[in-house]
């Protein structure tokens, strides 16, 4: 199920880069405002989570980046943001899919492999991409 969700969006996200979909640019301002509301949105659904053991964390963790995802690879950003947007909605992705394979992987038993470099590399692209966009709720 998760690997449905991941290609689906996958395949948003590339359709989205490539430029098809809405032809409804937002203002700079509008996406601001707009990508604010759907990372406050999401923070706000895993606040109210009902979590009750560390499984149903993980699963949560994973609905949430992946709701997060969703949300962004809709936005139409202004031309100006238009390449710091590709490349978070991409570092999304990737943060997506490693939290998705982690899941899975303890689903199954199995030992999981942090590649905590990479890891942490996307968290530091997240956040130069985040102040790049001037996204303050994400």
């Amino acid at each position: 199920m998760l690997r449905r969700g991941i290609a689906a969006i996958a395949t948003t996200c590339a359709l989205t880069v490539a430029g098809c979909g809405s032809s409804d640019t937002l203002t700079r301002a509008e996406f601001i405002k707009q990508a604010n509301a759907a990372c406050d949105s999401v923070r706000k659904q895993f606040a109210h989570s009902n979590i009750h053991g560390l499984k149903e964390f993980r699963e949560a963790i994973v609905a949430s980046q992946t709701a997060r995802t969703r949300k962004m690879m809709a936005l139409q950003p202004p031309l100006e943001l238009r390449v710091p947007y590709q490349q978070y909605v991409h570092v999304l992705q990737e943060r997506t899919a490693m939290l998705a394979q982690a899941v899975e992987m303890t689903r199954r038993n199995r030992v999981l492999k942090v590649d905590a470099v990479k890891t942490a590399e996307l968290q530091t692209s997240e956040r130069q991409l985040v102040t790049k966009l001037k996204l303050t709720k994400c």
